[in-house]
């Protein structure tokens, strides 16, 4: 017997805004929570991370923090603040290099370190267009931000945060895009499935929402109907804390995304729905 699964898939764009317009541009934030400690960043949220990059969580116990928390590996109380679990660090050098997606205006960045960071954008041409520093601010509990802001009609194209070797971590990444023209997101939606499991099995459906335009995309509805006599739903995981589960009706999933950059921005999701035990199997297959 087979069972029918339909994705509808709807987008709504804020490339096209005006820039005259009294709306606020599309702002994209990055916490690093929900990684593997040491995980190479390559590319996270549209942006391309250099070399020596490492997504952190101190729930490993390898690491100098949370303050106020017991360290005892480190000399006792803990040094380093972050929110949440996840951060990011640079391994090697204590230099590290963030290209942007195009169009960006603001770039915020929380810093915790132990000695002077300086933090410098720069244009597409390599010209420094601003600078900012943060001075040690270890066993204070305290993240210290540091925001730079493009010229007017000029962008930031990229980032180079630069200390000492293994004194300082950053987290909560908040970038602003400004449309500069029309600039369509084109979003795809693929697919990877366990297409044929049978009775009391697991239907793994494994998404990859993509927006691959020069345009980025405000948010996106995903919506799943399916057979509830025969399937439903066991759990959803999702790369991104602003990726959920909205709601589930009868028959019905639907999932919301927040914001997706221009240029290879992507979410993923791992659908798990259990067949029925039933019959001598079921399918599920996508049109």
């Amino acid at each position: 017997m087979y069972r029918y699964l339909i994705i509808l898939l709807m987008v709504w764009l804020s490339c096209s805004v005006p820039i005259a317009a009294a709306q606020s541009l599309p702002t994209f934030i990055l916490d690093f929570e929900g990684f593997a400690d040491n995980l190479a960043i390559s590319t996270y949220g549209s942006l391309a991370f250099g070399d020596g990059w490492r997504f952190g969580d101190v729930r490993s116990g390898r690491y100098n923090a949370p303050y106020p928390g017991a360290c005892p590996d480190f000399g006792g109380m803990c040094a380093f603040t972050l929110n949440g679990n996840g951060f990011a660090r640079v391994s090697g050098s204590g230099s590290g290099r963030i290209i942007l997606p195009s169009g960006v205006v603001s770039f915020g960045v929380a810093v915790s370190t132990s000695d002077l960071v300086a933090v410098t954008a720069l244009a597409a041409d390599g010209t420094v267009i601003a600078t900012a520093s943060v001075g040690a601010n270890t066993f204070t509990g305290r993240l210290d931000r540091v925001n730079l802001t493009a010229p007017t009609n000029r962008a930031i194209k990229t980032i180079e945060i630069s200390g000492l070797r293994d004194t300082w971590l950053i987290d909560d990444v908040e970038y602003v895009v400004m449309p500069t023209a029309v600039r369509p997101a084109r979003v795809t939606l693929a697919q990877r499935i366990v297409d044929v499991a049978r009775s009391g099995e697991l239907l793994t459906l494994d998404l990859v929402l993509e927006n691959y335009g020069r345009g980025p995309m405000m948010a996106a509805t995903i919506e799943l109907p399916f057979d509830e006599t025969t399937l439903a739903l066991l759990d959803v995981q999702t790369s991104r804390a602003d990726v959920w589960v909205s709601d589930v009706m009868s028959g019905l999933i639907t999932i919301r995304t927040g914001p997706l950059a221009a240029e290879r921005d992507l979410v993923t999701m791992t659908i798990r729905i259990p067949g029925a035990r039933r019959g001598t199997g079921w399918a599920g297959n996508w049109p």
